[in-house]
């Protein structure tokens, strides 16, 4: 079917009568007034018209069968959302099945008593078609708006890539600068630095996570999950931030496991914003306190709690909407887009949670909760994992910034690696054939050949087969889906986790150990 074969139907009154002249005479008549009008010769043929576009229906009870408005009531409640088809049925008296479609909601449905003036065929006719042609413009609309958030999700995705690859070279290369003097005193400048590009990159993973989030597009990866000691790795993650803003951060939690079903990193997420929020308004020499508690049997609640510049009451309730803040000074000191509290809403309830706030008024603190679903029962016992113990490899490190390249380079020969590197995937390739290499840390976006083309082609021609890590700005599932397809092993997200490095290279010595 053609667009303007769509455009015809959807513009047009289709008319069934149980005699076929009426239905003529109806459709002239129609036509004669500036409207587009076809006649269906049968009820068959009508529901045949039902699969394509269609401006409204116009017909006789008569002409219908028994079970016919069954039929047409099943179909009717296959709209789509946009969708609310005008429906014009003549009838002498209420027929069993016309009634029950009338009570369905299915659809618009006008019904006029027989016999009928000519001037309110015409005037049904022209307002089921000006409903119709609204319906329609909000097709458009909504398809308008699916496509302008299909390009904001790409060039978020994109800006995520661009912005964490400069983040993680700045972040290589402080972490160079400390190894190569780990007994200094700590340098004022470096420290601002570290602590501005920890902002910078939370700024960066908010930004991209609330849109993910807000076009359920998260995935979550459910464990059992210690409340209690989630509290603790991020009061200890953040401890040096209070302590450079002079503020006091405190922990309370019982003294047993607290245990909920969620997404551990997604948990540890919403509490570090949280604690965050409340170390930038809190002033110095402030106290900021996390509690957690079982207020009821089944619900637990983590309380973050500041002594800093409060929020006034009558905001309280839309501080977790997207790009909602406090009102600022023009200086804008305390920064922020507005994002964190907002992902902190629809993350918590991706776990069956709520949350909350309170205020007594500006310069008075304030207190923000979530709670949570609790576990009855304590999960099966799980044994730590033990970190292989580290050995020197030989690496490939395939990426085109020179600067991340440069200082992940350093950072790895100083850990005891081998490196070798590649500025992009042909040379790559070239390399990876000649050093046969136990690990290729390999970014995704290469000029020449792809990461993913380049994973592809080590995994069909390579004799070794190497351990192969992707690197990456771009952070959604459906990214690590297609690293993993194409033949990595493991998947990191720019500013890539030194920690988290270190431990795959171990696994990876490991994996090579037992194969020796």
């Amino acid at each position: 079917m053609t667009q303007a074969d769509d455009d015809d139907g959807a513009s047009t009154v289709w008319v069934l009568s149980v005699k076929p002249r009426d239905a003529q005479l109806t459709c002239a008549t129609l036509q004669d007034v500036g409207l587009k009008a076809a006649c269906t010769a049968s009820f068959a043929e009508l529901v045949e018209t039902l699969e394509g576009p269609i401006g409204a229906l116009m017909l006789t009870a008569d002409a219908v069968p028994s079970a016919g408005w069954q039929e047409l009531s099943k179909i009717l409640a296959r709209q789509p959302a946009w969708s609310d088809l005008p429906v014009i049925v003549f009838s002498r008296e209420r027929q069993g099945g016309l009634e029950e479609l009338l009570a369905s909601g299915t659809s618009s449905i006008t019904v006029i008593e027989t016999p009928v003036r000519v001037s309110t065929v015409i005037s049904a006719a022209k307002a089921a078609m000006r409903a119709r042609r609204r319906q329609y413009e909000v097709r458009d609309l909504v398809e308008r708006l699916e496509e302008a958030d299909r390009r904001k999700d790409e060039f978020l995705a994109m800006l995520g890539h661009e912005l964490r690859n400069p983040l993680g070279a700045m972040q290589l290369a402080l972490q160079v600068q400390q190894m190569q003097s780990p007994a200094a005193e700590p340098n004022r400048h470096m420290a601002v630095m570290e602590r501005q590009l920890k902002n910078l990159g939370r700024i960066v993973d908010d930004l991209l996570d609330v849109s993910r989030v807000t076009l359920g597009k998260i995935q979550l990866e459910v464990a059992d999950v210690d409340l209690c000691e989630a509290a603790r790795r991020c009061v200890q993650a953040i401890t040096r931030d209070a302590e450079n803003s002079r503020l006091r951060l405190t922990l309370a939690v019982p003294s047993e496991p607290v245990w909920t079903k969620g997404d551990p990193v997604r948990i540890e997420q919403v509490l570090s914003n949280l604690v965050t929020n409340a170390i930038k308004y809190t002033p110095a020499g402030g106290a900021i306190a996390v509690e957690v508690t079982e207020p009821e049997r089944g619900r637990a609640r983590i309380t973050v709690s500041d002594s800093g510049i409060g929020i006034d009451p009558a905001i309280v309730e839309s501080l977790f909407e997207l790009f909602m803040q406090a009102r600022q000074g023009l200086d804008r000191s305390r920064g922020g887009l507005g994002l964190g509290l907002a992902l902190v809403k629809r993350l918590v309830e991706l776990h069956g949670g709520t949350v909350g706030a309170h205020s007594d008024g500006p310069g008075r603190g304030a207190k923000f909760w979530i709670e949570l679903p609790v576990e009855d029962r304590r999960p099966t016992d799980q044994f730590d994992v033990v970190m292989p113990e580290q050995r020197p490899l030989k690496l490939l490190l395939v990426e085109d910034n020179a600067d991340a390249r440069e200082m992940l380079r350093e950072l790895l020969t100083r850990d005891g690696h081998d490196v070798s590197t590649a500025n992009d995937g042909i040379a790559g390739l070239e390399a990876a054939r000649t050093l046969e290499p136990d690990l290729m840390l390999v970014d995704i976006g290469l000029p020449g050949i792809s990461g993913h083309d380049l994973a592809r082609e080590i995994r069909r021609t390579s004799e070794r087969q190497p351990w192969m890590i992707a690197m990456t700005g771009y952070g959604q599932p459906t990214d690590r889906e297609r690293a993993l397809d194409a033949g990595f092993d493991l998947f990191v997200v720019k500013p890539v986790s030194i920690p988290d490095l270190r431990q795959a290279l171990a696994q990876c010595a490991e994996s090579l150990r037992f194969k020796a």
